[in-house]
């Protein structure tokens, strides 16, 4: 299939990495090879965001980032309403990266990931990554706690309606 690249010079500004620095792709349609100074960081694929951590590939001074997609139109992939010759629908051909690509620092130890599941009585909290000792800040009150996972129970919780639309907001401390 064809290949699309997509190549630009970094240098981080000073004081920029506090430990490690994530490399992040909303998407791209539908595989790409990354490379950092050309060295090979892996590849990444379909519609899904995706993040590396390219601090070990980093040099002092100006970095190469590289990107290389390809889009096959494979059908046993899913493409949408795209054909590779145009005729029968409006649509044409789309490739290659479709969303944000951003660099992120973060510290040696840091939140990788949070899923939230509220039932009718409170809420379960996964934190993945940071240090082992996590705090939620949830209002006025504040739930510490070892590990992933965190349960609150909300005493007379407002629930969530189209006419009434509360949202509980909260923080996640890690260490």
């Amino acid at each position: 299939g064809d290949l699309i690249w997509y190549e630009r010079k970094i240098t981080l500004p000073d004081g920029f990495n506090k430990g490690r620095i994530i490399l992040h792709i909303g998407a791209c349609d539908q595989w790409a090879d990354l490379f950092v100074n050309g060295k090979n960081v892996g590849w990444v694929g379909g519609y899904l965001p995706s993040s590396s951590d390219i601090t070990e590939l980093l040099c002092d001074g100006e970095n190469s980032l590289r990107i290389v997609a390809r889009d096959d139109l494979d059908i046993n992939m899913p493409y949408g309403k795209q054909t590779k010759n145009r005729g029968g629908m409006w649509y044409t051909k789309v490739s290659g990266l479709w969303q944000t690509v951003w660099l992120e620092s973060v510290p040696e130890k840091y939140i990788t990931d949070i899923k939230i599941t509220p039932d009718l009585n409170g809420v379960d909290i996964e934190v993945f990554g940071g240090e082992d000792e996590k705090t939620v800040v949830l209002g006025e009150k504040e739930y510490s706690f070892k590990g992933e996972r965190l349960r609150i129970d909300i005493d007379d919780p407002i629930l969530w309606t189209p006419d009434d639309p509360h949202l509980y907001r909260f923080s996640v401390l890690s260490g």
